[in-house]
């Protein structure tokens, strides 16, 4: 099972930082920077038909990132689920499964807030009964903001899970290394066969030697999914674009 683990230990690490730069672009900051620049192309809008285009614009681009935050933690739900499966195939123990992560909740309230800005562009009272400057407000008052606190929630609710999702396995298994270690002692005392001892001794020692090693690659792992990854330039501005279009 090390070789698993070790195996995966790459793959692991390189979907983490992929996702960590994915939630960058979903960042207070980068949300920041693409709301501002909406709001500018909507003020500059020569055109009702214009403004509402660049209205809707912002939320499909919205959704496509919810969509991608969400396909990022169904991968890696899916592969710390196969640990799970692995340690129990492996060792035998009790089949335990990681914490619940259901985001979908979250894109769900994305989609509404897309079908509502769709309702809001076709109301006429917006398209033709308020200034330009007041339907903007309204705009993100009523729809860009909740977008906004929607994007902290999932970041929020992945990163929790992201820190969490091992500990139930690493909590087992240095349970069983201290059961391990307290036979290992216990056989110590006892009088009777010595090279029976001696080698019953010994085998328990490698066990618990090849636990601490498992124990290792799963911190790996368990900081690689908790980790923080550098912000990638090109896909930050390319996302700023596609929400400025």
């Amino acid at each position: 099972m090390a070789a698993i683990w070790k195996a995966s230990i790459p793959n692991t690490t390189r979907s983490s930082n992929q996702g960590q730069v994915l939630l960058t672009t979903v960042g207070d900051d980068r949300l920041e920077d693409i709301v501002d620049k909406n709001w500018k192309i909507l003020e500059n809008s020569w055109t009702t038909a214009g403004l509402m285009r660049s209205m809707q614009g912002l939320f499909e681009t919205f959704s496509r990132q919810a969509e991608k935050v969400l396909a990022f933690s169904a991968e890696t739900r899916g592969f710390v689920e196969n640990v799970y499966t692995q340690f129990h195939k492996q060792y035998g123990f009790k089949k335990i499964s990681p914490p619940d992560l259901n985001l979908e909740r979250h894109i769900l309230r994305m989609h509404s807030l897309q079908q509502r800005t769709e309702r809001f562009c076709k109301n006429p009272v917006n398209v033709v009964g308020r200034e330009k400057r007041f339907v903007i407000r309204r705009f993100h008052r009523e729809l860009v903001e909740q977008a906004t606190q929607l994007f902290r929630d999932v970041r929020n609710d992945l990163d929790s899970w992201l820190k969490g999702a091992l500990t139930p396995l690493a909590v087992l298994l240095q349970e069983h290394q201290r059961l391990l270690a307290h036979r290992v002692e216990s056989l110590k005392k006892i009088d009777g066969d010595v090279n029976s001892l001696h080698e019953r001794v010994r085998y328990l020692e490698k066990q618990r030697t090849l636990l601490g090693k498992q124990f290792g690659d799963l911190s790996k792992i368990r900081d690689t999914l908790g980790s923080e990854a550098p912000q990638d330039k090109e896909e930050d501005e390319a996302a700023s674009a596609a929400a400025a279009a």
